[in-house]
């Protein structure tokens, strides 16, 4: 039904990496698309599931409320959704599911073109090293915008010694 791990993914694309000879770059193209299509899914699954509790908890909160059932329970079910919206926001998943998902696309459009030899890799000289780099590239400006995310995330939180 639902794959949260991208494996049907993951197994749809083979194809791309299948075909390259150099076993090293091989193994490098396979395990880069492997973890950003892993991580795509796992921040859309993620996001999806919270934001869905983001919307449901606060209704049934208000519905307990309306009909005077369970009053004990709206300040729990209230406590919850707080906790959802702001794991949501926190770890922003929208933006790493986005920036994990550009990350799986450009790579599977690289070698997509290897795959096909077309543009810079027309030629069958130095095909390999092209792509090595243009791999490198893309990984590099996956791991950056994560990166600045998660800096981003630590600038937002209060130190200690600020607490004080």
């Amino acid at each position: 039904m639902f794959d949260f791990t991208g494996r049907k993914e993951i197994h749809a694309y083979s194809y791309l990496y299948e075909g390259i000879a150099d076993d090293a770059l091989k193994q490098r193209a396979k395990g880069s698309l492997e973890y950003y299509i892993n991580k795509a899914a796992f921040y859309k699954s993620g996001w999806g599931v919270l934001s869905f509790l983001g919307i449901v908890l606060p209704a049934a909160a208000t519905f307990f409320v309306s009909i005077n059932l369970c009053l004990e329970a709206v300040s729990a079910i209230t406590a919850v959704a707080t906790v959802v919206s702001s794991t949501l926001a926190l770890f922003k998943f929208a933006d790493k599911k986005t920036s994990y998902r550009n990350c799986a696309e450009n790579l599977k459009s690289e070698l997509s073109a290897y795959h096909s030899r077309s543009g810079v890799y027309r030629s069958e000289k130095g095909r390999d090293a092209v792509l090595a780099e243009h791999l490198e590239r893309i990984i590099k400006e996956g791991y950056n915008r994560i990166e600045a995310l998660e800096t981003e995330r630590s600038r937002e939180q209060p130190c200690d010694e600020d607490t004080q």
